[in-house]
């Protein structure tokens, strides 16, 4: 054990630790813990302005919460008045038939409720779609299903204003604020 000087009582003390600076009175705990505060604060600020703090950051359900906010801002509000306008058969097989797709089939005519919306392939691959005209969608059980079935599984956004669309893939796909620029347009 050490005897030092405390830095805020100025007192001499004996230090049970080598890093100790303060000695254990309340009030020289209490400005420590202060001071160790601010410093954090500090190295915080610093560590945010890295990307790994801004990815962090980005993760936070506040942050995703304005992200989707900007997101539905450009998109349009997530209205079911225009669904039936968005599924329907003339604009999906435009889009899809601009992008090469064949034998494209609306699966909603044989089968109410079907798991997948359409049916098309490309380059001798099979896909199945998922259409919507929502910013995200959740639709992880016809991911799995696609998979076991030997299927591509695509997410077909189209902007509610029926004149942009995108595609993605994955088992819970949803916009971002970077596939707004790769937004492809429709033509009637």
């Amino acid at each position: 054990m050490k005897i030092i000087k405390c830095l805020y009582c100025k007192e001499m003390f004996e230090s049970r630790s080598p890093s100790r600076k303060s000695c254990y009175a309340k009030e020289c705990r209490l400005l420590s813990l202060h001071d160790r505060e601010k410093k954090m604060k500090k190295y915080r600020a610093e560590y945010l302005k890295t990307e790994k703090g801004y990815k962090a950051l980005s993760r936070l359900p506040i942050y995703k919460k304005a992200r989707r906010a900007r997101i539905q801002g450009y998109w349009g509000n997530n209205g079911v008045s225009i669904w039936k306008d968005a599924e329907h058969i003339d604009l999906i097989k435009t889009i899809l038939e601009k992008e090469g797709f064949s034998n494209i089939t609306n699966l909603n005519e044989f089968v109410k409720q079907s798991p997948f919306d359409y049916f098309a392939e490309l380059d001798g691959n099979k896909y199945v779609f998922q259409v919507t005209v929502r910013t995200h969608s959740g639709k992880t059980k016809q991911h799995e299903m696609a998979k076991i079935l030997g299927l591509t599984h695509l997410t077909l956004f189209i902007k509610q204003d029926l004149k942009y669309y995108i595609f993605k893939h994955g088992s819970n796909p949803s916009l971002a604020e970077q596939d707004i620029p790769n937004l492809r347009e429709v033509e009637k």
